[in-house]
């Protein structure tokens, strides 16, 4: 028999009706159900959903949240005119200390989606941009997942977990670990996370947003996605495993055969 699940320090939309304590919806949203599961979805760009408290600024812990995508989020090459109206549009925020969570280079922490030629799922505990102040002295506090996409209409489940005096942090997709910090950082600079945590996009539904007061294991994390999900792609799964944690990876064993011949010019 599996261990149950961690219980979390704080939740966050386990009922969309019910949001949570002191949790500020602000602008136009709608629950949303998609298969077996509710969230909330803002309508507008300028929609947000204020969570007061959270425990970023701690030693250690780990927060987890249910994300839903309505667009095909992947590759895309962007052009100057479709930031015209909205300079971040690219940018698509998942948790953020910024009012305008999209706007990450403000933020101290950000959780965020970004679409360019080369997409990512990014977190940061620094304020700034990217490129090239992560390279830039001190080193940052960041970690991200390349060549990551979300698949549409599908609920996902992006897990968080950092401990700052191991200078150590780990992203999970759906249970799967996908990323951790730079193995090779000098430095771990981090900045104060603001106190409350903003996000609201209008390609995403948001639910259960937990936080916990402690590093949870890959077990651990693994478990809660079993015990959470209400709709489990085990086709998805599979590619995660594999493309993430090298499980069920062919071994290339392919060789040139006598019609090969060495050349050296």
């Amino acid at each position: 028999m599996s261990s149950p699940s961690p219980a979390p320090i704080l939740r966050y939309l386990g009922d969309p009706d019910q949001p949570g304590e002191g949790v500020r919806v602000e602008g136009k949203w709608r629950t949303l159900s998609l298969r077996g599961r509710s969230g909330l979805n803002p309508t507008s760009i300028h929609s947000r959903l204020v969570l007061p408290k959270h425990n970023i600024n701690e030693t250690r812990g780990t927060l987890s949240m249910w994300v839903a995508s309505f667009e095909d989020l992947s590759y895309f090459m962007p052009r100057d005119c479709m930031a015209i109206d909205n300079p971040d549009f690219n940018v698509y925020a998942l948790l953020s200390d910024n009012p305008n969570p999209s706007a990450y280079d403000k933020a101290n922490f950000s959780l965020h989606y970004r679409l360019q030629w080369h997409v990512q799922l990014y977190a940061k505990f620094y304020k700034g941009q990217f490129w090239p102040d992560i390279v830039e002295t001190p080193q940052k506090a960041y970690l991200g997942i390349g060549d990551f996409s979300f698949r549409r209409d599908r609920w996902h489940l992006i897990t968080l977990a950092w401990d700052f005096e191991k200078e150590q942090a780990f992203i999970y997709v759906n249970g799967v670990l996908a990323a951790r910090e730079d193995v090779y950082h000098a430095e771990f600079h981090r900045d104060p996370c603001g106190e409350s945590l903003y996000t609201g996009n209008p390609a995403f539904c948001y639910s259960n947003i937990d936080f916990y007061d402690r590093v949870l294991t890959p077990s651990e994390v693994e478990a809660i996605y079993h015990d959470q999900a209400t709709d489990c792609d085990e086709e998805y799964q599979k590619e995660l495993r594999k493309e993430h944690a090298g499980i069920g990876r062919e071994t290339f064993s392919w060789k040139p055969d006598a019609s090969w011949t060495l050349r050296e010019e």
